[in-house]
């Protein structure tokens, strides 16, 4: 296995919303695992440009990791795309899926 990929293996991306205590607490307790956490800052850095589209900041920090964590905290909702729902989905699927807070 190649050097480049050994330190890879260690690498992961950190998606968070807008709780920057769950984030610092998710990259805290990825460091105490040993593993090296990529958050959105330094995703941003690895596409070495000053203009960038949140599609080249997630292939970056997929490209630097081998995995991926991503936090849902009470800033996060989450509902089905229309062109997803059918008629036999309940009420609650239809609107949202998901929401913390």
């Amino acid at each position: 296995m190649a050097a480049g990929s050994i330190s890879k293996r260690r690498k992961v991306f950190v998606v968070h919303g807008r709780s920057l205590r769950a984030r610092d607490a998710m990259l805290k307790f990825l460091g105490a695992l040993g593993l090296q956490p990529i958050d959105w800052a330094e995703a941003v850095r690895g596409t070495r440009k000053t203009t960038v589209h949140i599609s080249e900041i997630v292939t970056s920090g997929f490209a630097q990791a081998q995995a991926f964590v991503v936090l849902l905290t009470g800033d996060d909702e989450g509902r089905l795309r229309k062109r997803f729902r059918t008629k036999t989905d309940l009420e609650y699927e239809r609107t949202r899926l998901f929401s913390h807070g």
